[in-house]
C-alpha cells in the first residue's frame, strides 16, 4: 500500500511538472513608452509590433511590455511618413527595465532616463 501511494504521488508530480502552465514562471517584461511629440496637425502614429497594433495621437503616449529576452522591431506610420525602430534589444538595453521613445518631426528618439535622447530612426 505504501509503495502504491508513493508511485501515485510520483506520477501526479510528474504530470504536474510536465504541464508548462504549472511550471512556467511569469514572464519578466521590459516597459516601453512611446511619446508622440509630432506637430499637433499631424494625423498621429500607427505602430505595429509583434503582438499588437496601436495608435498614438499627438501629445499622447502609449505604454506596453516586451519580454526582457526578446528583440522587438516596431513599424510606425504617420500620414505619408514611415520608419522602423528596434523597440527593445536585450543586448543594448541590458540593465534597463523601461525604454522611452519619443516621436518627433525629425525622427524617433530613445532614452533610458528621459534626459538624454539619442536619435535612432528618420522618417521616410
Amino acid at each position: 500500500m505504501f509503495t502504491l501511494c508513493r508511485i501515485s504521488l510520483f506520477v501526479t508530480l510528474a504530470l504536474c511538472l510536465s504541464n508548462p502552465s504549472v511550471t512556467a514562471f511569469p514572464e519578466v517584461l521590459a516597459g516601453m513608452n512611446l511619446q508622440n511629440q509630432m506637430p499637433q496637425d499631424t494625423p498621429g502614429i500607427d505602430v505595429t509590433y509583434s503582438k499588437e497594433d496601436f495608435f498614438v495621437h499627438p501629445n499622447e503616449n502609449h505604454t506596453w511590455g516586451i519580454p526582457l529576452h526578446q528583440v522587438d522591431i516596431c513599424d510606425a506610420l504617420s500620414g505619408d511618413l514611415s520608419l522602423s525602430f528596434r523597440a527593445h534589444d536585450p543586448d543594448t538595453d541590458i540593465g534597463h527595465t523601461i525604454v522611452y521613445w519619443m516621436a518627433k518631426a525629425d525622427g524617433m528618439f530613445k532614452s533610458f532616463d528621459l534626459q538624454q535622447w539619442e536619435k535612432k530612426a528618420d522618417w521616410h
